[in-house]
């Protein structure tokens, strides 16, 4: 004999499935006998009922079933349902965008979880809370709760447990951590149960924008092919969605008029499905596609729609992902459209960050450490002058650096290398970047106290060399290469800063004339246009300048407070003749002359510093 139970963990197997909603809602009618009851079958029934409604399309309706289903729970003190009631409502909350109502729900469910003694029900909750962080951008907070779902993975049901691995991608996807995503993602993939269709599928969608990402587009068709294989039949799902914008991002190159309207199709479907983290994706790559088309006008139209959509919203982290990429294109005569709308002054700050210390200053702003207090995290913010403030050519210098902070570091995926995330605004217009936060001394002022004998600092001069050739690869050259842009994280790792004049390959250089002069070769400094293939030459030669410091070598020009003075002059030794060969052909006045790889150099820093540190 069939029991209830028997008949609704079937439905709960199906719902987990992600079966068609329309079928589901049928067999949930079909049980208008338990629906109708007063016990923990029907509170079982109710929350199923709510969970598919919210699947239709229907929040109004699910939030209905659900607040029947815990008025009878509680009627009943059936308080092990709870918990899960809270979080399907809070689920619904977030699929609208009404992410205060989510995260309330979601404390209830954390707390009704722990009244009832549900170690499994606490356990889905942060992962819920993960999602919830993910679909408002606030990225690097999904991850740490996807991380600490993922340590009780064994109390959670299958189909939570096969979701948040999934999830955690999409977070590393989302921050353009490509190589992250790809490492041991085939074995991720061959774990999926293949019950669970969605997951295959956007484990291999993940997969094929990352490799998309990092230049390899055979094996990201490949990849979106596979993830095809794992569509439903029904030609309006989310998927079919999810795959016109993957193609779309893949068609962007070879047939960008093709990717507008593959790109709009999906746009469409998500605005329809209230899904703001896939539309706000959408936005941003319509309008780079459309500005690559020089079709400029509706480039800005479509973001100044996303931005007014995300503050209808609510969604702080969300307008700053779309400046950041607006920068990108943007007139800088319309660097106002940018702005908030609520403008109400200069004198008016925007609370956004948590200042800690001030880290620095330069010509265009000033560099503090802060908290994010929209994403909780800690980040190097970099405040640029104001706008009003400047003289035009002074303002577009300014507007410049800022756009090549965020292009250079949305194409660089070398490590060692500190990127800007995104592009804050504040309601009276000040820009401030938001960049990654390295803790540690600067390369400068570690040589100028004398904290570094001469094995390390030939162990992070070869890291540093490695990390140019990297970029260089990359097509980009960072141009503003000297100690005081060189961080030491924890002392010891350095970590490259600053890619405010950095020049791209294949792009108008907008910073031509500007760098350090201690350490930019001439033909930067005098603002000479320089052909692609010269490319990271101005580097070698800042790094020649800064190796003739780091090595005390008395050929070398005195760094500013007389660094060797401190250390005291002497003569290279013997087996530096190598490196000081090299040292003179990488500062070479004449930008042909200076052929150096970067990657031999780092070999031969690296033996230096074995037989220094022996």
């Amino acid at each position: 004999m069939v029991t209830d139970d028997d008949r609704l963990a079937e439905l709960d197997r199906r719902i987990a499935a992600l079966e068609d909603p329309s079928a589901l809602l049928e067999a949930a009618d079909a049980m208008a006998d338990v629906a109708g009851g007063r016990d923990e079958a029907a509170v079982r029934l109710g929350v199923a009922r709510g969970i598919i409604f919210n699947r239709l399309g229907l929040p109004e309706s699910a939030l209905k079933e659900l607040q029947r289903a815990r008025a009878l729970a509680r009627d009943i003190g059936a308080t092990t349902a709870l918990a899960t009631i809270s979080r399907e409502t809070s689920r619904i909350h977030t699929w609208r965008g009404e992410t205060s109502s989510a995260a309330l729900e979601l404390l209830r469910s954390v707390v009704e979880a722990d009244i009832a003694g549900s170690r499994a029900d606490s356990a889905a909750a942060i992962a819920e809370f993960g999602r919830l962080n993910l679909d408002t951008g606030r990225y690097e907070a999904a991850l740490d709760a996807f991380a600490l779902a993922g340590r009780v993975m064994d109390i959670l049901p299958p189909r939570e447990a096969s979701r948040i691995p999934v999830n955690r991608l999409e977070a590393l996807l989302a921050l353009g951590r490509h190589d992250e995503c790809l490492a041991g993602i085939d074995a991720l993939i061959a774990s999926l149960p293949e019950a669970f269709a969605r997951d295959n599928f956007l484990a291999r969608v993940v997969k094929a924008r990352s490799l998309a990402a990092l230049g390899e587009h055979a094996a990201a068709r490949a990849a979106m092919d596979d993830a095809a294989r794992w569509l439903g039949e029904d030609p309006s799902s989310y998927e079919r969605a999810e795959l016109d914008l993957l193609e779309g991002a893949l068609d962007r190159k070879d047939d960008p008029e093709r990717a507008v309207a593959e790109i709009e199709s999906a746009l469409d479907r998500f605005v329809d499905d209230d899904l703001p983290r896939h539309e706000f994706d959408a936005r941003i790559l319509l309008a780079e596609t459309l500005a690559a088309l020089d079709r400029q006008a509706e480039a800005e139209a479509c973001i100044v729609e996303a931005l007014r959509r995300a503050a209808i919203r609510q969604l702080p982290a969300m307008a700053d992902r779309v400046r950041a990429a607006a920068v990108g294109f943007w007139r800088p005569a319309m660097i106002a459209e940018l702005s908030p709308e609520d403008r109400v002054g200069p004198e008016m700050g925007s609370g956004r960050f948590l200042v800690l210390e001030t880290l620095g200053a330069g010509g265009f702003g000033e560099v503090q450490r802060a908290i994010d207090l929209d994403t909780g995290t800690e980040v190097a913010i970099k405040r640029l002058r104001r706008q009003d403030g400047l003289d035009p050519q002074t303002a577009r210098a300014v507007m410049a650096t800022a756009r090549n902070e965020i292009v250079s570091s949305a194409q660089i995926r070398a490590r060692g290398v500190a990127k800007t995330r995104y592009l804050h605004m504040d309601p009276a217009g000040a820009l401030t970047l938001v960049q990654d936060y390295v803790e540690g001394p600067t390369l400068g002022a570690s040589l100028d106290d004398g904290s570094l004998d001469r094995s390390r600092r030939l162990t992070v001069a070869a890291t540093v060399a490695r990390t140019l050739a990297a970029l260089h690869r990359e097509g980009v050259a960072h141009r503003d290469l000297k100690p005081d842009n060189i961080i030491l994280r924890n002392n010891s790792q350095p970590v490259i800063i600053d890619l405010g004049i950095a020049r791209l390959k294949g792009l108008v250089d907008t910073v031509a004339g500007l760098g350090t002069e201690r350490y930019a070769p001439p033909e930067q400094m005098s603002g000479r246009m320089i052909e692609d293939r010269w490319l990271g030459r101005e580097d070698v030669y800042a790094l020649g300048r800064m190796l003739g410091e780091m090595l005390d070598d008395d050929d070398a020009p005195e760094r500013r407070g007389g660094l060797l003075g401190r250390f005291g002059r002497r003569r290279a030794e013997p087996s530096d003749g190598s490196l000081r060969e090299m040292m003179a052909t990488m500062t070479a006045a004449d930008i042909a002359r200076r052929d150096v790889d970067l990657n031999r150099l780092a070999d031969l820093l690296d033996d230096a510093a074995i037989e220094a540190g022996s």
